[in-house]
């Protein structure tokens, strides 16, 4: 069998054996186990002796977020954005960013990596704060909308292939394997039907669809994109070419209720 890893999209043997391990990771190579299709749908099983608690694979987040990331008071339980770490774990006062004033660092280089990240979702928090008066979601379907534009954020920025990066960690280091955005299309398995009312007409959700438009836009060789276009640009980027924007935002917020990337 296999167990998740914190923090990280991980398989580690569990048993020394050759059952069936459930993975969704048909794009990487490993030595000890072989993607099959079969009795038990697309599957890895043990290609040789796996010794128990050996890591058989990882991949980095595509993206992520604490579910409270801002926490006011000075009481030591704020957590890094990008490590999580926790403040009163590392004897040392985390900075925050000081333009949303949301997401907080235990140092330089945990904030400049989860930049490519949080941009988007910086922007969205400034410009709530000054629309709303608060960046307090008000539904289920704002509570998502941090998460879907750190996502949009990482895709846009990611390679079309996966690609293999050495990274060490406690957990699994070594070779690690970075998803790319086809790759994240075709695990986005959902089915469109959510756990909570979605209508894609909050406020919250009109900001967000609009910053993903003049986000996707940015850096393209027409910087005169019509509306079209840029739903275009958005549409692929989320891995959606033959949906609406509506459709495409429902299916990822879907994806994230049902998967874990």
């Amino acid at each position: 069998g296999i167990e998740r890893l914190p923090g990280w999209t991980s398989v580690r043997a569990i048993e020394n054996n050759t059952m069936p391990l459930t993975s969704d990771h048909a794009c990487v190579e490993c030595p000890c186990i072989r993607i099959e299709q079969g009795l038990y749908g697309r599957h890895a099983i043990a290609s040789k002796a796996v010794r128990a608690g050996k890591v058989v694979s990882a991949s980095i987040p595509v993206a992520h977020r604490l579910l409270s990331p801002a926490q006011e008071e000075d009481d030591g339980k704020r957590r890094c954005a990008r490590c999580f770490a926790q403040e009163s774990d590392t004897g040392i006062k985390f900075g925050r960013c000081t333009r949303c004033q949301n997401a907080f660092y235990c140092n330089r280089s945990c904030q400049k990596a989860d930049f490519s990240q949080h941009k988007l979702e910086c922007q969205y928090i400034m410009k709530r704060r000054k629309q709303f008066g608060t960046i307090t979601p008000e539904s289920a379907e704002e509570d998502a909308i941090p998460l879907l534009l750190r996502t949009f954020c990482a895709l846009k920025f990611a390679k079309d292939e996966c690609e293999t990066v050495h990274v060490e960690t406690d957990h699994a280091p070594g070779q690690i394997v970075s998803c790319g955005r086809e790759h994240f299309a075709s695990l986005a398995v959902s089915s469109d039907q959510l756990s909570y009312p979605l209508t894609l007409d909050s406020p919250g959700m009109k900001l967000a669809k609009r910053l993903m438009l003049s986000f996707a836009a940015k850096g393209s060789t027409d910087t005169e994109a019509s509306p079209q276009e840029k739903e275009g640009l958005v549409l692929r980027i989320l891995g959606c070419k033959e949906k609406t924007l509506d459709e495409a935002i429902r299916h990822t917020l879907t994806a994230f209720q049902q998967n874990n990337f």
